[in-house]
């Protein structure tokens, strides 16, 4: 069984992913994949040395994709998920992700 907090967490991505959806196209990146796809950058994918967490997360992601097909979700292994020493930068320049944990 799925722990609550990953739960809500990925219920939170998912629904906020949804909000984002709409905003994506503001996104630095241009916010769309070349097939068309809305393209969405989630932060604080877990790292593959928490195997279960890792799985689900990527499940979740295939289930959200195969339901929502006209978004692409993009996941970063990043650790710490928000490092104080390259938010300012990330965010200055464009290159912050759209959903974060």
């Amino acid at each position: 069984m799925r722990s609550p907090v990953l739960r809500r967490t990925c219920a939170t991505a998912v629904a906020t992913a949804l909000a984002v959806t709409g905003l994506a196209a503001c996104n630095s990146e241009g916010g769309s994949a070349a097939d068309g796809k809305t393209r969405i950058t989630v932060n604080c994918r877990p790292q593959p040395s928490a195997k279960i967490d890792h799985q689900r997360f990527d499940e979740d992601v295939k289930t959200f994709e195969k339901q929502n097909p006209d978004i692409d979700v993009v996941a970063h292994d990043a650790f710490p998920c928000q490092d104080p020493k390259t938010f300012d930068a990330k965010l200055a320049g464009g290159q912050m992700e759209d959903v974060f944990y």
